[in-house]
């Protein structure tokens, strides 16, 4: 019986080791990710046989704590992609991809961040990394803009699992391989630093 409880306390101990370590490298990978800007390639598979790929980049702005992530350290970005025509779902990719991409609000106000695009000084929609479960996991917080029914608009977001978020270079801070599960859909973006 010693015995059992001796193995079930180093079990749990090993999984609160991980949970803690899982935490760190997560907010860690935030913090190195704030106020840069990356380029790469992303791809994506789904729905069923559909494959698109192409271009991108993408800016993350400084972290802060945003009233709908519950007080959490988040980190919001914008990214801009261009797909690429040698794939034979180049149509769907441009239709609904292009679709997905986008980050349209419409008329409501919020969950926007002030950046430099084509030279002036604007005010981007931004989707938003959220940490969750103590940051052992992460979701990218997507907007939208609805109606609310009285005339007026709200927004409402949607939650998308981070599969992976990991740094592929020896310094750990210049190349990153970000997956994320979309409703059928695997995307992997493959980006390299470009600058502050």
């Amino acid at each position: 019986m010693l015995i059992m409880k001796r193995v079930v306390a180093t079990i749990l101990v090993l999984v609160a080791t991980a949970s803690v370590s899982r935490a760190q490298k997560l907010n860690q990978a935030l913090a190195v990710l704030q106020n840069s800007t990356w380029s790469g390639s992303f791809s994506s598979v789904g729905p069923g046989p559909a494959i698109c790929n192409g271009s991108l980049t993408v800016k993350f702005f400084p972290l802060s704590k945003e009233s709908f992530a519950g007080g959490v350290q988040t980190l919001s970005y914008r990214h801009n992609t261009t797909f690429s025509a040698a794939t034979p779902f180049f149509p769907f990719c441009q239709a609904i991809g292009k679709g997905m991409s986008v980050v349209n609000l419409d008329n409501c106000s919020g969950s926007r961040k002030a950046t430099v695009e084509g030279g002036k000084k604007v005010m981007v929609p931004v989707r938003t990394i959220i940490p969750k479960n103590g940051g052992a996991n992460a979701v990218i917080s997507s907007p939208t803009c609805v109606s609310d029914g009285r005339g007026g608009y709200r927004i409402e977001r949607s939650e998308f699992p981070i599969t992976q978020l990991e740094f592929t270079d020896a310094r750990k801070r210049d190349a990153l391989r970000l997956s994320i599960a979309l409703s059928g859909i695997s995307i992997t973006y493959n980006l390299k630093r470009a600058g502050r």
